[in-house]
């Protein structure tokens, strides 16, 4: 493989690693606001299995409620890189239901000390936060029961469906996340232990892979050069197709196949010895790849874990 090409796959790993590392900084200066839902419980409180049993009543202003009820339980957090004025918003967060759903319910059950919310429903099918100034890292949670006409639709329906709109000046799409459990941060910490190890023991075979290479541990390949040439040509020998298959190794040339007969006739084996270079950079890419992989399976562990501290953070301010 001729430098050209390792030097395009180390820069097609270097550029994925770095992308990833920039592309949450790329959006944050596009879209300096950020608003995140955070799912904090969805429970269906009355549906078609829970109508079979008439010891099961639910009431809502002391009425029985008959119909498939879903309780649901979330926060709003200004997660981004500035304060949202509700005065130079053209439209407020807004929370909008699946077909045949409508809000029984909904009301702020919880706020940042200082921020003065309300929730208020139009149609009983969308719910507005309306709100003075959400500043950044400020929450917003909120408890609703939502009634849907259609025994079909469930959580599940509910949590994949709901739909969360804004325009907000420099402000991006709300994300919706779930909370990490300690379970979980624990899980994914482990995950990235295990990558790191992973990343560091390639690092030392490659490491010693080398110093036995140096001391000459590892039996020399046999290479062979062009008889009656003039330049220093050397070749690693495959059997290909019932032909003979030359890779250089000290050029950057692309590999040539000749026949056996051309082969005995017009190369010969040679005592030269390789640099380490030249020895390790055949495998250089292959090793840069796997190297990029695992590095960028700890990064994402790692930034995983801290975004779910940062949301959690906010909430328990």
């Amino acid at each position: 493989m001729d430098t050209s090409t390792i030097i395009g796959i180390i820069g097609v790993v270097a550029t994925i690693v770095f992308g990833f590392l920039s592309f949450d900084l790329f959006k944050r200066k596009k879209y300096p606001g950020k608003v995140t839902y955070v799912k904090l419980s969805l429970i269906d409180l009355l549906n078609n299995v829970a109508n079979n049993f008439t010891e099961i009543k639910l009431l809502h202003d002391n009425s029985p409620i008959k119909k498939n009820i879903i309780y649901i339980k979330g926060a709003l957090l200004n997660n981004g890189d500035i304060d949202i004025n509700s005065q130079l918003t053209e439209k407020d967060i807004s929370i909008h239901l699946p077909k045949n759903c409508k809000w029984l319910d909904i009301k702020a059950t919880g706020f940042s000390e200082g921020l003065s919310a309300n929730i208020i429903t139009e149609h009983n099918e969308t719910a507005f936060f309306k709100f003075d100034l959400f500043r950044k890292n400020e929450y917003l949670q909120f408890e609703g029961l939502i009634e849907s006409s259609d025994d079909k639709i469930s959580a599940e329906t509910i949590d994949s469906e709901l739909v969360f709109r804004h325009r907000i000046e420099n402000t991006s799409k709300i994300e919706t996340k779930s909370l990490l459990s300690e379970k979980e941060v624990k899980s994914k910490k482990k995950k990235a232990i295990m990558f790191s190890i992973a990343l560091f023991s390639m690092l030392l075979i490659i490491s010693l892979t080398m110093i036995f290479n140096i001391f000459g541990t590892r039996k020399e390949e046999v290479y062979y050069s062009k008889k009656d040439s003039t330049t220093e040509e050397i070749y690693k020998v495959n059997l290909k197709n019932n032909l003979i298959e030359l890779s250089p190794i000290m050029e950057d040339t692309e590999d040539i196949e000749v026949s056996i007969n051309e082969f005995n006739n017009n190369y010969f084996a040679t005592n030269i010895t390789l640099t380490i270079w030249q020895k390790f950079k055949e495998k250089y890419w292959m090793l840069s790849i796997q190297l990029g992989f695992f590095l960028i399976l700890v990064l994402w562990e790692l930034f995983e874990i801290n975004k779910a501290k940062k949301l959690t953070k906010i909430l328990t301010k």
